[in-house]
């Protein structure tokens, strides 16, 4: 896809190679659609022990074998189901399961595969359908911004634009046109949580003035329309802007980094759209992405933020205010971070977009990472996001790839390890990616920002049965 221009600074995202530690997986395309094989990797079909049954699609069949001292000769028992393989054992019939990944039919184009439940299925993403949103949609967020049970979609455009792009979902994944909002100041982040306790989910915004940034907050009113931004932070120098409860009062507080201290600012939710700054905490310089999630067990959320070519965490003290920070050297040149359970044990692990790599970070449980291990993504990655992609019950990873405009899904294999990628064809330029249930069918789909295209890019994911 042709590219008009890039800028000075897309040459930091351009690696001097590509690592990859470990990887596995499997990812098969089918008439152009790819599909995601429920974390699935295939084995070969002659290694299903004690059957000496040849494997395909459908319910499987195999020789009858005589039956012992000379009795009748064994007829298999077709049980219907596809993962399993009809054949005889030791003169009796048997229905042994399929392996792992083994093709079990086709559904809409998607090749379906045997699961580790022995069941058949599969998923897929469409081809992305394409929303105009107007020039330079850098932030996404999305939530239930009008109470239907459906999530919306919040835009932030920048670049010399000052507008909030809102579009509402009409079901089944469909976005009616945007709804926009003047918001003076060009915004560069954009986080939808309720911030008042309504039950309704507020926005919070970064924006650009000049030389300098600010914070605000825009109320909903209800049916997801909006209140005019209240500035709640400003004459600061921010990178990044995350929302958590800080200090356990059960509203979200704020946290971003400022550049211009090398702290990250914490502002305490007052109540009603209103913010206090609870504290500036000192982390070196040049603070980046940062995100709020518990990373030791303690059930308070920590800062995890990125400092130059390293990695720091602040430790919630339990009532909004930190300690010194951990240092964790990363290799590279790091972009953005994401929190989540990668492993599948119960502790917040770490992902971050490094050169043409995502590094996982795998939580020991108090708060300390084991070694970060390399996936390999596209050209240029910016933002990452943690989502359940396939229906498997593991949070895979989705990375966007500015230089190669594509879409990187990272299917997880299970203790944080994770396939090879899967990439889709996105729109000029991808930068931000939400990752949420658009169609509530209980799969996570994908709607990414694309900084030159001007536009929302939707993917949505069928998963069959």
């Amino acid at each position: 896809m042709g590219i008009g221009f890039r800028f000075a600074w897309d040459r930091k995202f351009v690696p001097e190679g590509v690592r990859m530690k470990t990887t596995f997986g499997i990812a098969i395309v089918v008439l152009g659609i790819v599909t995601y094989p429920l974390g699935c990797v295939s084995e070969d079909p002659s290694e299903a022990a004690g059957t000496g049954a040849s494997v395909g699609g459908g319910s499987g069949s195999g020789d009858a074998s005589t039956g012992i001292g000379g009795g009748s000769p064994c007829v298999p028992v077709d049980d219907g189901d596809p993962c399993t393989d009809d054949v005889c054992v030791s003169g009796a019939p048997s229905n042994p399961l399929k392996p792992l990944g083994a093709v079990c039919g086709t559904a809409q184009e998607t090749q379906l595969l045997c699961t580790e439940s022995g069941k058949c299925g599969g998923c897929n993403a469409a081809p992305a359908v394409t929303y105009p949103v107007g020039h330079w949609p850098n932030s996404i967020a999305a939530a239930d911004l009008t109470g239907d049970g459906l999530p919306d979609l919040a835009v932030s455009r920048g670049n010399a634009s000052a507008i909030v792009s809102i579009l509402v979902n009409k079901g089944n994944g469909v976005f009616a046109d945007p709804i926009e909002y003047d918001v003076k100041d060009e915004p560069f982040r954009v986080i939808a949580t309720d911030l008042t306790g309504d039950g309704k989910p507020d926005l919070a915004l970064g924006h650009i003035v000049e030389s300098t940034t600010k914070v605000t907050v825009m109320i909903n009113q209800g049916d997801g329309t909006f209140a005019a931004p209240i500035t709640v932070a400003s004459s600061i120098s921010i990178t990044s802007l995350a929302a958590a409860d800080l200090n356990g009062d059960g509203l979200p507080d704020l946290a971003a980094p400022r550049k211009d201290i090398n702290a990250v600012m914490v502002l305490i939710n007052q109540g009603g759209g209103s913010f206090a700054v609870g504290g500036n905490y000192s982390v070196g310089s040049y603070p980046g992405s940062l995100a709020a999630a518990d990373l030791n067990g303690d059930g308070k959320p920590d800062l995890p933020v990125i400092v130059g070519s390293s990695l720091r965490v602040l430790f919630n003290q339990g009532d909004g205010t930190f300690g010194d920070h951990v240092y964790i050297d990363l290799e590279g040149n790091p972009h953005r971070i994401a929190a989540a359970d990668l492993s599948g044990d119960g502790n917040t692990d770490l992902a971050v977009t490094i050169d043409d790599t995502v590094n996982v970070l795998i939580n020991q449980g108090d708060g300390s990472f084991a070694p970060s291990v390399d996936f390999a993504v596209g050209s240029g990655p910016v933002y990452v996001e943690a989502a359940d992609l396939n229906g498997d019950n593991k949070l895979d990873l989705a990375v966007t790839n500015t230089l190669d405009d594509t879409v990187s899904v990272l299917l997880n294999q299970g203790d944080g390890l994770f396939a090879p990628q899967i990439t889709h064809a996105m729109s000029a330029y991808p930068w931000s990616i939400a990752a949420t249930d658009l169609t509530g069918d209980g799969i996570s789909d994908l709607a990414v920002t694309a900084l030159e295209g001007d536009v929302v890019d939707v993917l949505i994911t069928t998963c069959f049965p």
